[in-house]
């Protein structure tokens, strides 16, 4: 709804344009820049490059693309102006969805980190803090928890009940 199509004779004059005023003249006319395409225009090549609209007021992409009129065997071309801001808002669109749905899934994915952090790190040296703790204060009557583990922490809890254990042994011997 925003763009122009122009027909463009073989020798590069408008045939067909928005602004009657320009049929039948030559397409630099209109825009110095248009001059570049009339030999592509003259073999029948395609020809794509951006450039500035007056007439639309924006940047647009123009893409010039050989047709046969009749049976002359001369190529005309048609010319498109597709304004860039049409033609890139679906990419804005990508873009912006995809920022958003990568920033929702990062704030995800560390509430999972966060939380298995938490549950698998935090409580266990806590837990196991509170032990040594207890231990500093003389009760030997506690339980040593995450012995049974078989990372770091479970290795420090074995220590942890090896000298809880000592505590023992040596209250015994001072009772004796």
């Amino acid at each position: 709804g925003t763009g122009q199509v122009s027909l463009i004779s073989n020798a590069g004059n408008y045939a067909a344009i928005r602004d009657p005023k320009f049929v039948m003249k030559p397409i630099e006319e209109q825009n110095a820049n248009l001059a570049q395409a009339k030999d592509s225009i003259a073999k029948g090549e395609k020809l794509e490059f951006t450039d500035f609209s007056k007439s639309l007021q924006v940047d647009v992409l123009r893409a010039f693309v050989p047709v046969e009129i009749g049976t002359t065997g001369t190529p005309w071309s048609v010319m498109v102006n597709l304004p860039e801001d049409k033609i890139l808002a679906p990419v804005h669109s990508l873009t912006l969805f995809t920022i958003a749905a990568a920033a929702i899934l990062v704030l995800a994915l560390s509430a999972i980190v966060a939380f298995l952090i938490r549950s698998l790190v935090v409580r266990p040296v806590g837990g196991l803090t509170r032990a040594v703790e207890a231990l500093a204060d003389g009760n030997t009557a506690i339980e040593i928890p995450a012995t049974k583990r078989g990372d770091e922490l479970g290795v420090m809890a074995r220590a942890v009940e090896f000298f809880r254990q000592k505590l023992i042994e040596i209250e015994g011997l001072r009772q004796k």
